[in-house]
């Protein structure tokens, strides 16, 4: 009975500290993080993926292979890493290479090896990370919507200004005051014509600063990007607009 004791502390014994090394083995593992930066894809611009590797043990000979569809140029898609010591930081680019490409979501592979024997390589960790890709509009529809949403915001912030100053007619007539000048006397008889017009003029300088290098900004890459960003500045003041240009 006390051999049956005996070998049954042994087994538990045993199967704890098997337990114990695989914990430890797996705590052991490396680790790999993926930033996408922007977090989307156009095309006509690269995207760049940083790949973070932590391990608390030394890596030797470690690959990095990232691996996307035919659509997409990865470069590198291949690094190799003689040696790793706590914590690594690479990037890739990520570039569109088929331009009839339509929108919607996309993914990347990260890989992380090491030789398992002369021909073998051990895969450590591998993991996924998705992304959505949007084609992105040309300037020309750019400035399109975007002046139409210009328009929206424009008449928007003059029915809000109208329903905020309506008031009640006089009691008693207003006296006249000095009689006004060419300029004053045209702005007045077409106020609204003048004011859109000064308007769309500061809005469409505003929105050729957002420029860059001959394409449209990242938030006005798609159409509704574009609009939106039209609404943003028509629904501004042209003393307001005036201000953004001074700064």
């Amino acid at each position: 009975m006390q051999a049956v004791s005996t070998t049954g502390r042994m087994a538990l014994l045993s199967g704890a500290m098997l337990w114990f090394a695989c914990c430890a083995a797996h705590a052991q593992q490396p680790t790999v993080t993926l930033e996408l930066i922007p977090t989307g894809v156009l095309d006509h611009r690269q995207a760049q993926l940083f790949i973070t590797i932590e391990s608390v043990q030394e890596l030797n000979n470690a690959v990095i292979e990232v691996h996307a569809s035919s659509d997409f140029k990865i470069s590198p898609s291949t690094i190799a890493l003689p040696s790793v010591s706590r914590s690594v930081i690479e990037n890739v680019a990520v570039t569109l290479v088929n331009p009839n490409l339509l929108a919607g979501d996309q993914a990347l592979t990260v890989t992380l090896s090491q030789p398992n024997d002369p021909t073998t390589r051990k895969i450590l960790v591998s993991k996924l990370i998705k992304f959505a890709y949007t084609p992105e509009i040309s300037l020309a529809i750019f400035f399109l919507f975007a002046a139409g949403g210009v328009v929206i915001g424009y008449w928007l912030r003059l029915v809000v200004k109208v329903l905020g100053t309506i008031d009640p007619p006089p009691a008693a007539p207003v006296p006249p005051g000095p009689p006004p000048g060419p300029i004053a006397t045209f702005v007045k008889a077409h106020y609204y014509l003048v004011d859109f017009l000064v308007t769309l003029i500061i809005a469409f300088i505003v929105l050729a600063t957002f420029i860059q290098g001959g394409r449209p900004p990242q938030s006005g890459a798609t159409w509704y990007g574009a609009l939106a960003s039209g609404v943003g500045i028509g629904l501004f003041t042209n003393s307001e607009l005036l201000t953004r240009l001074k700064r």
